[in-house]
């Protein structure tokens, strides 16, 4: 059950990012190649009464072709035919972005490419995985993890491919955009881009995500005194990224240093059967005891405030960690 959790915490955690991007890949290309079918390959002043369907179709009516042309926009992008023919879609060659490049072999390496960069960009985040030590949604070295992965070069070049790769999925809609203003004025520029504006704003969210780097917490997480430390999670933690973990833990830190250790204590204690032993607040505090922080001439350093003075003219101020002259 451990592991099974831990499964879950990394897919909808630690690849939310990846997983969301190749989603709404595969939705924009869906509900691109589907606008795009309606408005180009359907011959007529309107797009309310057909005139001619596309050649080779089996449907009799424009609803009925607006019906079978939504489920079959998704085989068009999974088929490297330079003739891609469909029952429903007509034989279709490059009738939908007017470029030198068949329709089919162009939606369907745009597909490719992203697949690749998600395979990959999992493939890295495995590996990195499979160097922790001691595998727990509760335990430090895997919230270690969250941390040191970012810093990875594997990481960085393939946030930067999925990036770059969104950013090239917004120009080509931006480019169609405008297209369809020049050609059809701004009225279908606009129900153009209300269609894709939905998946374009996971793509734009992926890319955020990945560009906004986890912020580090005021403890080190790759000591090997954080990395020793054991939490017990709820399963809600889930969907708790190990970042907003580690504000959780800075807060009771902060508390429990001032004689409140309910919201610690709760962190550590046994919630299921099949959970490991937690480690002590005392093997917290000193395991999350706040790094040195220079601060012109006095240097703050993560001595408990009830230690002796170390008779180098240290002294404590207000917040109880031990003050020293530089």
């Amino acid at each position: 059950m451990e592991a099974f959790v831990l499964v879950l915490h990394f897919v909808l955690t630690v690849c939310r990012p990846i997983i969301v991007f190749y989603s709404s890949l595969r939705a924009y290309l869906d509900q691109l190649l589907y606008s795009l079918a309606v408005t180009e390959l359907v011959n007529g002043d309107s797009l309310f009464v057909s005139q001619s369907l596309p050649a080779g179709s089996k449907a009799e009516t424009f609803a009925e072709f607006v019906s079978c042309a939504l489920m079959s926009v998704s085989s068009l992008a999974t088929s490297f035919s330079s003739e891609y023919k469909d029952e429903c879609l007509g034989t279709v060659t490059d009738q939908l972005f007017g470029l030198p490049v068949p329709d089919a072999i162009f939606a369907t390496s745009l597909n490719c490419t992203g697949f690749v960069i998600v395979a990959l960009f999992v493939v890295v985040l495995l590996w990195e995985l499979s160097q922790v030590r001691k595998l727990s949604i509760g335990s430090g070295h895997y919230i270690a993890f969250t941390f040191r992965v970012q810093t990875t070069v594997g990481y960085r070049f393939m946030s930067a491919a999925l990036i770059c790769f969104s950013g090239l999925c917004l120009l080509h809609v931006l480019t169609m955009i405008y297209c369809r203003y020049r050609a059809h004025g701004i009225s279908r520029a606009v129900a153009f881009a209300q269609n894709l504006a939905p998946t374009i704003g996971g793509l734009v969210y992926s890319a955020v995500s990945l560009m906004m780097l986890t912020k580090a917490p005021m403890f080190e997480p790759q000591s090997e005194k954080f990395k020793s430390l054991q939490f017990n999670r709820p399963i809600k933690d889930i969907l708790v990224h190990n970042e907003e973990f580690a504000k959780e833990i800075e807060s009771s830190m902060l508390d429990a240093k001032y004689g409140s250790e309910k919201e610690l204590a709760a962190m550590l204690a046994k919630k299921f059967a099949w959970q490991p032993e937690a480690s002590s607040i005392d093997e917290v505090m000193i395991g999350c005891a706040p790094k040195v922080a220079e601060m012109g001439d006095v240097t703050y350093s993560a001595l408990p405030s009830d230690e002796p003075d170390d008779g180098q003219g240290g002294s404590e101020d207000q917040s109880g960690w031990k003050c020293c002259n530089a």
